[in-house]
């Protein structure tokens, strides 16, 4: 199974300096605080493969800009450097392949200009028998009864001791099953205090009680990671999140980064993907924005929320979103999905707090994908969250004989007559014809 995953990050580097990325929701905000870049690692449920890395920044920068992959705080050779003047980037001969209960984060290393530092968006690439998704640690001081949770679809964050439903919950895009919940500790074992990991789907936790499925997974003791195998079906809009809590001891302050999540999913057609965000994002009711993961708060610049698309594509099949509250009578949000700074087929007019628009769109290779919301009659501002459905196209698919041609073109989708442009040798023809392509 094949996933992109595609984000862009505000503010990520200040002059001299390096900045570690983590690859669900968390942008940068947590080497805001600390050069603790172990904060960003998230663990992978699953053996796979990333490859085809690609960056872009649509802000000028001075020098060198470089951004690594980190596999388990080593530096791999998936790498993409671009110099000045240059905004785009791709590394399409390397890979890196991971096991289950390695982690993995970004380091961006470079110059830039302005205390504001600047927006970098990358795609990645990952192939393996489940898709996975991620989210990163909590830290600070954890007392007996303290948790932390957010969105696990990738698009999340944590917040600390939230309800029953944290800011930052995930709305799921894809239908299918959440089949395995990983954890693992970056401060050493729990020792005589526990780390329990549960899901919460729809404000419900997921701990085997009330006909709910069973995802508890613990650490105890000497315990540095602990993982639970189950089936938790999800379908297009539910909230998912994830919770770990502290108990047996409490734990004292420290910006050590404590466990770090992810889960293995299997969508139902086994090829469609998952991209989401709106970790709480605010948004006016006054001023057009632009929302992607993780863009800046009430972003007026589309250049700077615009993240971009991998080596191979993809076919973005439509969006669900919700917001915080449902605007008032006569007013709306006017939500587009963007392509190259162009309105896409995917737009409809949000008058309630939740909305669905279906559409295929399709994008290619280094192109620029952001979410637009115009406000109409001043609606209320608030938390944006949103989960796109996609899938990469392949050149695995139907074949369309073409009368009088040695080739036929491949079709990925029957129902759209997607074709790619490849050559198919035609198996019942075996001379060259006029006009053979």
């Amino acid at each position: 199974m094949r996933q992109q995953i595609t984000k862009v990050n505000h503010n990520v580097l200040w002059t001299g300096t390096e900045r570690a990325l983590s690859i669900d929701g968390q942008g940068n905000a947590a080497t805001d605080f600390s050069t603790n870049f172990e904060l960003a690692r998230i663990p992978i449920p699953i053996s796979g493969t990333f490859r085809n890395l690609t960056i872009l920044t649509n802000y000028p920068f001075i020098g060198t800009l470089t951004l690594t992959l980190y596999k388990n705080n080593v530096a791999t050779s998936l790498s993409v450097s671009i110099q000045q003047g240059e905004i785009r980037g791709t590394n399409s001969s390397d890979s890196v392949t991971v096991a289950t209960n390695d982690d993995i984060h970004f380091i961006v290393t470079g110059n830039t200009i302005g205390f504001d530092g600047y927006p970098i968006a990358y795609s990645i690439e990952f192939e393996g028998i489940r898709q996975f998704y991620g989210l990163h640690s909590s830290w600070g001081t954890k007392n007996i009864g303290d948790f932390w949770q957010g969105g696990i679809l990738g698009g999340g964050s944590t917040q600390d001791n939230s309800g029953i439903q944290s800011n930052f919950y995930s709305i799921c895009s894809v239908s299918g099953a959440i089949k395995r919940l990983q954890l693992k500790a970056f401060n050493g074992p729990p020792g005589t205090g526990i780390w329990t990991g549960q899901l919460i789907k729809n404000s419900v936790i997921q701990d085997g009680s009330g006909g709910t499925i069973n995802t508890t997974t613990v650490m105890t003791g000497t315990d540095e990671s602990a993982s639970t195998e189950f089936h938790l079906p999800i379908i297009p809009p539910d909230i998912v999140e994830v919770r770990v809590t502290r108990t047996g001891s409490n734990l004292p302050f420290s910006t050590v980064p404590l466990v770090g999540s992810s889960i293995a999913f299997i969508p139902d057609d086994g090829s469609s993907f998952m991209l989401t965000g709106g970790d709480n994002n605010a948004i006016s009711g006054s001023d057009i924005g632009w929302r992607f993961n993780d863009n800046k708060q009430l972003e007026t610049s589309e250049a700077r929320s615009n993240s971009i698309i991998g080596k191979d594509g993809v076919i973005i099949r439509g969006i669900y979103t919700r917001f915080n509250s449902a605007p008032s009578p006569g007013d709306s949000w006017t939500i587009t999905v963007r392509k190259n700074y162009t309105d896409t087929l995917i737009t409809f007019s949000a008058t309630n707090q939740t909305g669905l628009m279906l559409a295929d769109v399709e994008y290619n290779h280094n192109d620029e994908i952001t979410i637009e919301l115009d406000p109409v009659s001043n609606p209320t501002n608030g938390g944006f969250h949103w989960g796109l459905a996609a899938f990469i196209p392949s050149f695995s698919g139907i074949y369309k004989l073409v009368d009088g041609q040695r080739y036929d073109k491949i079709y990925t989708n029957a129902e759209l007559g997607t074709t790619v442009n490849k050559k198919i040798p035609n198996p019942f023809i075996r001379t060259a014809l006029i006009g053979d392509e």
